[in-house]
Protein backbone atom coordinates (compact mmCIF):
# COMPACT_ATOMS: atom_id res chain seq x y z
CA UNK A 1 0.00 0.00 0.00
CA UNK A 2 1.67 3.47 -0.65
CA UNK A 3 0.49 5.89 2.05
CA UNK A 4 0.80 9.45 1.17
CA UNK A 5 2.23 12.35 3.54
CA UNK A 6 2.96 16.06 2.95
CA UNK A 7 5.80 17.25 1.89
CA UNK A 8 5.70 20.40 1.42
CA UNK A 9 5.83 23.51 4.23
CA UNK A 10 2.59 24.50 6.33
CA UNK A 11 -0.53 23.24 5.85
CA UNK A 12 -1.80 24.80 2.29
CA UNK A 13 -4.71 26.64 3.63
CA UNK A 14 -3.02 30.00 2.30
CA UNK A 15 -1.88 29.11 -0.52
CA UNK A 16 -5.00 30.99 -2.76
CA UNK A 17 -3.68 33.95 -1.31
CA UNK A 18 -0.66 33.66 -3.58
CA UNK A 19 -1.98 32.78 -6.68
CA UNK A 20 -1.49 36.24 -8.50
CA UNK A 21 2.30 36.17 -7.55
CA UNK A 22 2.46 32.50 -9.00
CA UNK A 23 0.96 33.48 -12.07
CA UNK A 24 3.40 36.81 -11.95
CA UNK A 25 6.44 34.36 -11.87
CA UNK A 26 5.18 31.91 -14.34
CA UNK A 27 5.23 35.31 -16.75
CA UNK A 28 8.52 35.75 -16.24
CA UNK A 29 9.39 31.96 -16.53
CA UNK A 30 6.93 31.71 -19.38
CA UNK A 31 5.64 28.44 -17.85
CA UNK A 32 2.01 27.67 -18.23
CA UNK A 33 1.45 26.52 -14.98
CA UNK A 34 0.52 22.90 -15.67
CA UNK A 35 -0.13 21.44 -12.14
CA UNK A 36 1.86 18.03 -12.08
CA UNK A 37 1.84 17.11 -8.10
CA UNK A 38 -0.15 17.03 -4.93
CA UNK A 39 2.88 17.99 -3.00
CA UNK A 40 3.26 14.64 -1.38
CA UNK A 41 5.74 11.76 -0.31
CA UNK A 42 4.44 8.29 -1.40
CA UNK A 43 6.01 5.42 0.50
CA UNK A 44 4.85 1.71 0.83
CA UNK A 45 4.98 0.32 3.89
CA UNK A 46 8.42 0.23 5.47
CA UNK A 47 10.61 -2.48 7.06
CA UNK A 48 10.16 -3.05 11.29
CA UNK A 49 13.45 -3.12 13.38
CA UNK A 50 12.23 -5.69 15.94
CA UNK A 51 15.04 -5.85 18.04
CA UNK A 52 14.69 -1.63 18.13
CA UNK A 53 11.20 -2.13 19.28
CA UNK A 54 11.99 -4.45 21.86
CA UNK A 55 15.09 -1.83 22.93
CA UNK A 56 12.92 1.36 23.53
CA UNK A 57 9.95 -0.32 25.01
CA UNK A 58 12.49 -1.86 27.47
CA UNK A 59 12.87 1.95 28.26
CA UNK A 60 9.97 4.20 27.52
CA UNK A 61 6.45 3.96 28.00
CA UNK A 62 4.21 2.98 25.08
CA UNK A 63 3.38 6.65 24.02
CA UNK A 64 6.97 7.85 23.86
CA UNK A 65 8.19 5.71 21.01
CA UNK A 66 6.64 5.42 17.25
CA UNK A 67 7.43 2.83 14.29
CA UNK A 68 4.58 4.19 12.28
CA UNK A 69 5.42 4.59 8.96
CA UNK A 70 4.10 8.57 8.93
CA UNK A 71 6.04 9.71 12.12
CA UNK A 72 9.17 7.77 10.68
CA UNK A 73 8.77 9.95 7.43
CA UNK A 74 7.86 12.87 8.54
CA UNK A 75 10.82 13.22 11.35
CA UNK A 76 13.16 12.21 8.64
CA UNK A 77 13.35 14.98 6.08
CA UNK A 78 13.12 19.07 6.09
CA UNK A 79 11.82 21.79 3.68
CA UNK A 80 14.85 21.96 1.56
CA UNK A 81 14.15 22.02 -2.28
CA UNK A 82 16.68 19.05 -2.59
CA UNK A 83 14.62 16.76 -0.17
CA UNK A 84 11.09 17.66 -1.83
CA UNK A 85 12.61 17.58 -5.16
CA UNK A 86 13.37 14.08 -4.55
CA UNK A 87 10.48 13.56 -2.79
CA UNK A 88 8.79 14.66 -6.03
CA UNK A 89 10.55 12.37 -7.80
CA UNK A 90 10.09 9.34 -5.85
CA UNK A 91 13.76 8.91 -4.97
CA UNK A 92 14.38 9.78 -1.47
CA UNK A 93 16.14 7.98 1.54
CA UNK A 94 15.21 5.67 4.13
CA UNK A 95 13.74 7.22 6.89
CA UNK A 96 14.88 6.91 10.63
CA UNK A 97 14.16 3.83 12.12
CA UNK A 98 11.90 5.04 14.81
CA UNK A 99 11.03 7.93 16.65
CA UNK A 100 10.95 8.65 20.21
CA UNK A 101 9.21 11.15 22.45
CA UNK A 102 10.99 11.50 25.84
CA UNK A 103 10.35 13.79 28.18
CA UNK A 104 12.00 15.16 31.63
CA UNK A 105 11.96 12.12 33.55
CA UNK A 106 13.05 9.49 30.84
CA UNK A 107 15.39 10.74 28.88
CA UNK A 108 18.15 10.31 30.90
CA UNK A 109 17.38 6.77 31.26
CA UNK A 110 17.06 6.50 27.69
CA UNK A 111 20.32 8.16 26.59
CA UNK A 112 22.65 5.74 29.13
CA UNK A 113 21.30 2.78 27.97
CA UNK A 114 22.15 3.45 24.17
CA UNK A 115 25.57 2.37 22.65
CA UNK A 116 27.16 5.53 20.76
CA UNK A 117 28.84 2.47 18.51
CA UNK A 118 25.05 1.32 17.35
CA UNK A 119 22.75 4.22 18.04
CA UNK A 120 22.19 8.13 16.59
CA UNK A 121 20.16 10.17 18.14
CA UNK A 122 18.67 12.93 15.60
CA UNK A 123 17.18 15.86 17.48
CA UNK A 124 13.82 17.10 15.88
CA UNK A 125 11.79 20.34 16.24
CA UNK A 126 9.98 21.89 13.90
CA UNK A 127 11.21 19.31 11.10
CA UNK A 128 11.64 23.21 9.06
CA UNK A 129 15.21 22.92 8.14
CA UNK A 130 16.43 24.07 4.58
CA UNK A 131 19.85 22.40 4.97
CA UNK A 132 19.40 18.60 5.01
CA UNK A 133 20.31 18.67 8.43
CA UNK A 134 18.32 16.03 9.20
CA UNK A 135 19.75 13.47 6.26
CA UNK A 136 22.37 11.09 7.27
CA UNK A 137 24.72 8.51 5.70
CA UNK A 138 24.25 4.55 6.44
CA UNK A 139 26.11 3.20 9.55
CA UNK A 140 24.64 3.65 12.63
CA UNK A 141 20.74 2.73 13.54
CA UNK A 142 19.24 5.95 13.31
CA UNK A 143 16.70 7.51 15.67
CA UNK A 144 14.68 10.86 15.59
CA UNK A 145 14.05 12.56 19.18
CA UNK A 146 11.08 14.61 18.82
CA UNK A 147 11.51 18.02 21.60
CA UNK A 148 7.59 18.22 21.47
CA UNK A 149 7.61 17.11 25.27
CA UNK A 150 10.22 19.69 26.64
CA UNK A 151 7.83 22.12 27.54
CA UNK A 152 8.20 23.87 30.82
CA UNK A 153 7.87 27.84 31.94
CA UNK A 154 9.71 29.05 34.48
CA UNK A 155 10.38 32.98 34.96
CA UNK A 156 12.95 34.40 36.93
CA UNK A 157 14.35 38.22 37.51
CA UNK A 158 14.82 39.77 33.95
CA UNK A 159 14.56 36.22 31.94
CA UNK A 160 12.85 33.16 31.59
CA UNK A 161 13.32 29.44 31.01
CA UNK A 162 11.45 27.72 28.52
CA UNK A 163 11.44 24.26 26.98
CA UNK A 164 12.92 23.96 24.04
CA UNK A 165 10.11 22.26 22.41
CA UNK A 166 7.68 24.94 21.90
CA UNK A 167 6.89 26.36 19.11
CA UNK A 168 8.06 30.30 18.31
CA UNK A 169 4.41 30.95 18.21
CA UNK A 170 3.69 28.93 21.17
CA UNK A 171 6.28 30.47 23.50
CA UNK A 172 5.17 34.13 22.45
CA UNK A 173 1.72 33.66 23.29
CA UNK A 174 2.83 32.54 26.59
CA UNK A 175 5.15 35.74 27.18
CA UNK A 176 2.71 38.20 25.65
CA UNK A 177 0.22 37.07 28.41
CA UNK A 178 2.97 39.01 30.41
CA UNK A 179 3.91 41.97 28.16
CA UNK A 180 7.08 40.46 27.09
CA UNK A 181 8.20 39.14 23.93
CA UNK A 182 11.26 36.78 22.62
CA UNK A 183 12.49 39.04 20.06
CA UNK A 184 13.03 36.00 17.56
CA UNK A 185 10.97 36.13 14.61
CA UNK A 186 11.77 33.58 11.43
CA UNK A 187 9.51 32.99 8.73
CA UNK A 188 9.04 29.44 10.28
CA UNK A 189 8.20 30.82 13.49
CA UNK A 190 5.12 28.86 13.25
CA UNK A 191 7.03 25.59 13.07
CA UNK A 192 10.20 25.91 14.50
CA UNK A 193 11.48 25.09 18.08
CA UNK A 194 13.33 27.06 20.87
CA UNK A 195 15.52 24.33 20.53
CA UNK A 196 16.19 24.57 16.65
CA UNK A 197 16.79 28.26 16.95
CA UNK A 198 19.90 27.11 18.97
CA UNK A 199 20.93 24.28 17.35
CA UNK A 200 20.44 26.68 13.87
CA UNK A 201 21.64 29.80 15.12
CA UNK A 202 18.66 30.97 13.60
CA UNK A 203 17.81 35.09 13.60
CA UNK A 204 14.26 36.77 12.79
CA UNK A 205 12.64 39.31 10.96
CA UNK A 206 13.58 41.85 13.82
CA UNK A 207 16.76 41.37 13.95
CA UNK A 208 17.51 45.15 13.56
CA UNK A 209 16.06 45.93 17.03
CA UNK A 210 16.97 42.30 18.82
CA UNK A 211 19.94 40.74 17.37
CA UNK A 212 20.10 36.87 16.81
CA UNK A 213 19.75 34.12 18.88
CA UNK A 214 22.70 34.52 20.03
CA UNK A 215 22.11 37.73 21.40
CA UNK A 216 18.56 36.74 22.47
CA UNK A 217 19.65 33.76 25.21
CA UNK A 218 21.19 33.58 28.38
CA UNK A 219 21.96 29.64 28.45
CA UNK A 220 21.03 26.41 27.30
CA UNK A 221 20.12 22.71 29.02
CA UNK A 222 21.54 20.19 27.29
CA UNK A 223 22.33 16.73 27.47
CA UNK A 224 25.23 14.33 25.82
CA UNK A 225 25.90 10.86 25.93
CA UNK A 226 27.36 10.93 29.57
CA UNK A 227 24.87 12.89 30.78
CA UNK A 228 23.59 16.82 31.47
CA UNK A 229 26.01 19.45 31.23
CA UNK A 230 26.08 21.62 34.20
CA UNK A 231 23.36 24.18 34.23
CA UNK A 232 24.80 27.47 33.76
CA UNK A 233 22.62 30.69 33.19
CA UNK A 234 24.53 33.92 33.34
CA UNK A 235 24.91 37.16 31.71
CA UNK A 236 28.38 36.19 30.63
CA UNK A 237 31.74 34.63 31.07
CA UNK A 238 34.96 34.10 30.18
CA UNK A 239 35.27 30.53 29.34
CA UNK A 240 36.02 30.35 25.64
CA UNK A 241 33.76 27.90 24.85
CA UNK A 242 30.81 27.27 26.96
CA UNK A 243 28.02 25.30 27.08
CA UNK A 244 25.70 27.89 25.09
CA UNK A 245 28.73 28.18 22.23
CA UNK A 246 28.84 24.35 22.70
CA UNK A 247 24.82 24.37 21.12
CA UNK A 248 24.90 27.47 19.17
CA UNK A 249 24.61 26.38 15.09
CA UNK A 250 26.00 22.74 15.74
CA UNK A 251 22.85 21.38 14.31
CA UNK A 252 22.28 18.75 17.26
CA UNK A 253 25.36 17.13 16.54
CA UNK A 254 27.01 18.26 20.45
CA UNK A 255 23.46 17.03 22.58
CA UNK A 256 20.13 17.56 22.63
CA UNK A 257 18.98 21.08 23.80
CA UNK A 258 16.13 20.39 26.47
CA UNK A 259 15.70 23.99 27.90
CA UNK A 260 16.82 27.67 26.62
CA UNK A 261 16.92 30.68 28.87
CA UNK A 262 15.53 34.12 27.27
CA UNK A 263 16.62 37.51 28.18
CA UNK A 264 13.28 38.95 28.90
CA UNK A 265 12.18 42.21 26.48
CA UNK A 266 9.06 44.39 26.82
CA UNK A 267 6.73 43.92 23.68
CA UNK A 268 5.98 46.64 21.70
CA UNK A 269 2.85 49.07 21.81
CA UNK A 270 2.68 49.74 18.99
CA UNK A 271 4.36 49.16 15.34
CA UNK A 272 4.63 52.13 12.70
CA UNK A 273 4.65 51.00 8.85
CA UNK A 274 6.53 52.46 5.49
CA UNK A 275 7.15 51.63 2.30
CA UNK A 276 9.40 53.73 0.00
CA UNK A 277 11.31 53.28 -3.86
CA UNK A 278 14.22 53.98 -5.22
CA UNK A 279 14.90 53.99 -8.63
CA UNK A 280 17.01 51.47 -8.75
CA UNK A 281 18.35 48.21 -6.46
CA UNK A 282 22.14 49.70 -6.52
CA UNK A 283 20.87 53.39 -5.58
CA UNK A 284 18.34 51.96 -2.38
CA UNK A 285 22.06 49.64 -1.19
CA UNK A 286 23.79 52.93 -1.39
CA UNK A 287 21.55 55.05 0.52
CA UNK A 288 20.61 52.25 3.09
CA UNK A 289 23.77 51.64 3.77
CA UNK A 290 24.48 55.55 5.22
CA UNK A 291 21.56 55.62 7.25
CA UNK A 292 22.73 55.94 11.29
CA UNK A 293 19.22 54.13 12.66
CA UNK A 294 18.17 50.83 11.54
CA UNK A 295 14.54 50.19 12.45
CA UNK A 296 13.08 47.09 13.81
CA UNK A 297 12.41 45.94 10.08
CA UNK A 298 13.99 47.07 7.11
CA UNK A 299 13.84 44.49 3.82
CA UNK A 300 15.00 46.54 0.45
CA UNK A 301 14.01 44.17 -2.79
CA UNK A 302 15.69 43.62 -5.90
CA UNK A 303 13.86 45.15 -9.51
CA UNK A 304 12.61 41.51 -10.03
CA UNK A 305 11.48 41.02 -6.53
CA UNK A 306 9.56 44.26 -6.72
CA UNK A 307 7.97 43.73 -9.95
CA UNK A 308 6.56 40.17 -8.61
CA UNK A 309 5.30 42.13 -5.42
CA UNK A 310 3.38 44.83 -8.26
CA UNK A 311 2.39 41.98 -10.27
CA UNK A 312 1.02 40.08 -7.68
CA UNK A 313 -0.29 41.71 -4.56
CA UNK A 314 -3.46 43.13 -5.73
CA UNK A 315 -5.45 43.59 -9.32
CA UNK A 316 -7.82 46.89 -8.77
CA UNK A 317 -7.88 50.29 -10.07
CA UNK A 318 -6.19 51.38 -7.08
CA UNK A 319 -3.69 49.21 -7.96
CA UNK A 320 -3.21 51.76 -11.37
CA UNK A 321 -3.55 54.25 -9.57
CA UNK A 322 -0.45 53.59 -7.13
CA UNK A 323 1.59 51.91 -10.33
CA UNK A 324 1.14 55.83 -12.38
CA UNK A 325 2.39 57.26 -9.29
CA UNK A 326 5.79 55.30 -9.56
CA UNK A 327 5.71 55.74 -13.44
CA UNK A 328 6.08 59.71 -12.63
CA UNK A 329 8.47 59.44 -9.59
CA UNK A 330 10.46 57.40 -12.14
CA UNK A 331 10.51 54.50 -9.88
CA UNK A 332 7.68 51.84 -11.44
CA UNK A 333 10.94 49.69 -12.35
CA UNK A 334 12.94 50.41 -9.27
CA UNK A 335 13.41 48.73 -5.92
CA UNK A 336 10.90 48.79 -3.05
CA UNK A 337 11.64 49.10 0.71
CA UNK A 338 9.56 47.90 3.46
CA UNK A 339 10.09 49.70 7.05
CA UNK A 340 8.83 48.33 9.76
CA UNK A 341 9.58 50.01 13.60
CA UNK A 342 8.54 49.54 16.79
CA UNK A 343 7.05 51.70 19.97
CA UNK A 344 8.39 54.77 17.81
CA UNK A 345 8.27 55.97 14.26
CA UNK A 346 11.53 55.74 12.89
CA UNK A 347 13.73 58.91 13.20
CA UNK A 348 15.42 58.45 10.17
CA UNK A 349 14.36 58.25 6.13
CA UNK A 350 17.12 56.92 3.51
CA UNK A 351 17.92 59.95 1.39
CA UNK A 352 16.46 59.91 -2.13
CA UNK A 353 13.72 57.29 -0.92
CA UNK A 354 10.46 57.79 -2.88
CA UNK A 355 7.59 57.73 -0.41
CA UNK A 356 5.07 54.64 -1.60
CA UNK A 357 2.63 55.05 1.68
CA UNK A 358 1.59 52.44 4.21
CA UNK A 359 0.30 50.13 2.65
CA UNK A 360 2.84 47.49 0.99
CA UNK A 361 4.69 47.52 4.61
CA UNK A 362 1.61 46.36 6.26
CA UNK A 363 0.67 43.83 3.50
CA UNK A 364 4.02 42.69 4.19
CA UNK A 365 3.53 41.89 7.57
CA UNK A 366 0.39 40.58 7.31
CA UNK A 367 2.26 37.58 5.08
CA UNK A 368 5.53 37.18 6.99
CA UNK A 369 4.99 33.51 7.81
CA UNK A 370 2.79 32.32 4.95
CA UNK A 371 5.22 33.31 2.20
CA UNK A 372 6.62 29.59 1.43
CA UNK A 373 2.79 28.84 0.82
CA UNK A 374 4.01 30.47 -3.06
CA UNK A 375 6.54 28.39 -2.88
CA UNK A 376 4.13 25.52 -2.56
CA UNK A 377 2.49 26.30 -5.43
CA UNK A 378 4.98 26.52 -7.79
CA UNK A 379 6.58 22.94 -6.67
CA UNK A 380 2.76 21.98 -7.11
CA UNK A 381 2.98 23.17 -11.05
CA UNK A 382 5.88 21.70 -11.83
CA UNK A 383 8.48 24.64 -11.04
CA UNK A 384 12.05 24.31 -8.71
CA UNK A 385 11.90 26.86 -6.22
CA UNK A 386 14.69 27.43 -3.90
CA UNK A 387 16.43 29.97 -1.78
CA UNK A 388 20.27 30.88 -0.96
CA UNK A 389 21.35 33.68 1.75
CA UNK A 390 24.85 34.68 2.66
CA UNK A 391 26.09 38.32 4.19
CA UNK A 392 29.03 40.49 3.35
CA UNK A 393 30.27 44.24 3.78
CA UNK A 394 27.87 46.92 2.30
CA UNK A 395 30.85 48.20 -0.38
CA UNK A 396 30.27 44.32 -1.51
CA UNK A 397 26.56 43.87 -1.74
CA UNK A 398 25.84 45.11 -5.03
CA UNK A 399 28.86 43.36 -6.67
CA UNK A 400 27.49 39.80 -5.19
CA UNK A 401 23.88 40.80 -6.22
CA UNK A 402 25.72 41.31 -9.95
CA UNK A 403 28.12 38.43 -9.57
CA UNK A 404 25.35 36.03 -8.30
CA UNK A 405 22.57 37.13 -11.35
CA UNK A 406 25.74 36.12 -13.81
CA UNK A 407 26.62 33.20 -12.53
CA UNK A 408 22.96 31.98 -12.40
CA UNK A 409 22.25 33.35 -15.59
CA UNK A 410 25.41 31.63 -17.26
CA UNK A 411 24.17 28.09 -15.31
CA UNK A 412 20.97 28.29 -16.68
CA UNK A 413 22.20 28.67 -20.32
CA UNK A 414 24.99 25.79 -19.79
CA UNK A 415 22.06 23.82 -18.54
CA UNK A 416 19.15 24.97 -21.59
CA UNK A 417 16.75 25.35 -18.97
CA UNK A 418 14.18 27.97 -17.74
CA UNK A 419 14.94 30.50 -14.77
CA UNK A 420 15.02 33.61 -12.77
CA UNK A 421 16.62 34.86 -10.10
CA UNK A 422 15.42 37.73 -7.30
CA UNK A 423 17.16 39.02 -3.71
CA UNK A 424 16.73 41.38 -1.08
CA UNK A 425 18.48 42.89 1.13
CA UNK A 426 16.99 42.26 5.21
CA UNK A 427 19.30 41.78 8.52
CA UNK A 428 21.32 44.75 8.80
CA UNK A 429 24.12 45.89 10.58
CA UNK A 430 26.44 48.80 10.95
CA UNK A 431 29.44 46.62 8.43
CA UNK A 432 26.85 45.42 6.07
CA UNK A 433 23.74 42.96 5.19
CA UNK A 434 22.80 39.71 4.73
CA UNK A 435 21.40 39.02 0.73
CA UNK A 436 18.79 36.61 0.28
CA UNK A 437 18.15 35.11 -3.19
CA UNK A 438 15.10 33.26 -4.22
CA UNK A 439 15.49 31.56 -8.00
CA UNK A 440 12.90 29.26 -9.32
CA UNK A 441 14.09 26.36 -12.65
CA UNK A 442 12.92 24.63 -14.59
CA UNK A 443 14.08 21.97 -16.72
CA UNK A 444 11.81 18.69 -18.04
CA UNK A 445 14.92 16.04 -17.84
CA UNK A 446 17.54 15.51 -14.87
CA UNK A 447 15.87 18.19 -12.15
CA UNK A 448 17.94 16.98 -9.95
CA UNK A 449 21.57 17.59 -11.40
CA UNK A 450 20.00 20.83 -12.88
CA UNK A 451 19.05 22.05 -8.87
CA UNK A 452 22.29 21.16 -7.66
CA UNK A 453 24.42 22.77 -10.41
CA UNK A 454 22.26 25.79 -9.79
CA UNK A 455 23.29 25.61 -6.23
CA UNK A 456 26.79 25.23 -6.65
CA UNK A 457 27.66 27.97 -8.46
CA UNK A 458 25.55 30.70 -6.77
CA UNK A 459 27.63 28.90 -3.65
CA UNK A 460 30.57 29.37 -5.35
CA UNK A 461 30.01 32.92 -6.02
CA UNK A 462 29.18 33.71 -2.86
CA UNK A 463 33.10 31.88 -1.52
CA UNK A 464 34.56 33.56 -4.45
CA UNK A 465 33.17 37.15 -3.62
CA UNK A 466 34.31 36.79 0.32
CA UNK A 467 30.51 36.00 1.47
CA UNK A 468 29.65 33.69 4.38
CA UNK A 469 28.54 29.99 3.68
CA UNK A 470 25.49 31.24 5.26
CA UNK A 471 23.69 34.11 7.27
CA UNK A 472 20.90 32.10 9.17
CA UNK A 473 19.71 29.10 7.41
CA UNK A 474 22.84 27.46 8.36
CA UNK A 475 24.93 24.69 6.63
CA UNK A 476 23.76 21.45 7.30
CA UNK A 477 24.35 18.97 4.73
CA UNK A 478 23.92 20.51 1.71
CA UNK A 479 26.36 23.27 2.53
CA UNK A 480 29.31 21.57 4.83
CA UNK A 481 31.28 20.86 1.69
CA UNK A 482 32.14 24.69 1.22
CA UNK A 483 32.77 25.60 4.98
CA UNK A 484 37.03 25.84 5.12
CA UNK A 485 38.35 22.32 6.00
CA UNK A 486 40.55 23.33 9.00
CA UNK A 487 36.87 24.46 10.86
CA UNK A 488 35.14 21.77 9.69
CA UNK A 489 38.11 19.70 11.26
CA UNK A 490 37.95 21.81 14.14
CA UNK A 491 33.83 21.13 14.41
CA UNK A 492 33.87 17.21 14.37
CA UNK A 493 36.31 16.96 17.67
CA UNK A 494 33.07 18.92 19.53
CA UNK A 495 30.80 16.44 18.28
CA UNK A 496 29.04 14.08 20.60
CA UNK A 497 29.42 10.06 19.56
CA UNK A 498 25.66 9.38 20.37
CA UNK A 499 24.32 12.31 18.20
CA UNK A 500 26.61 12.78 15.10
CA UNK A 501 27.75 10.29 12.38
CA UNK A 502 32.00 10.04 13.53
Amino acid sequence: MVTPIPALYGSGKLESKYTLKAQAVERLMMSNGNEEWDGSFRFRELSKNEKLRKLLSSILPPEQYSFSDEDRISYSFGKSSIEILAAKLGKIAEPVEAVIFPDYATIEKLIKELDPKKYRLIPVGGASSVTGALSFSKGKVKIAVSTKNFKRVEFRQNYVILGSGYTGMEAENILHEYGFTIGNFPESFEYSTLGGWVATKAIGQESNQYGGIENLIMGVKMIGSDGFYREEYVPRNSEGMDLKTLALGEEGKTGLITDVAFRLHKAPARRFFNSYFFRSYEEGIKQISKMKFYPSILRLSDEVETSISLDGEFDSPAKKLYEGYLKVTGARNGSMLIVVNNNVPPPEIPHKAISAGKSPAKQWIAGRYSRPALGNILWKRGMIPDTLETSTTWSNLYNVHKAVQQRFSDQIEKEQAKGIIMSHISHIYSSGACIYFTFVIWREEEQMKLLENVRDAIMRAFIENGCAVSHHHGPGRYLDKYIDEKIRSIRKRIYDPLFSED
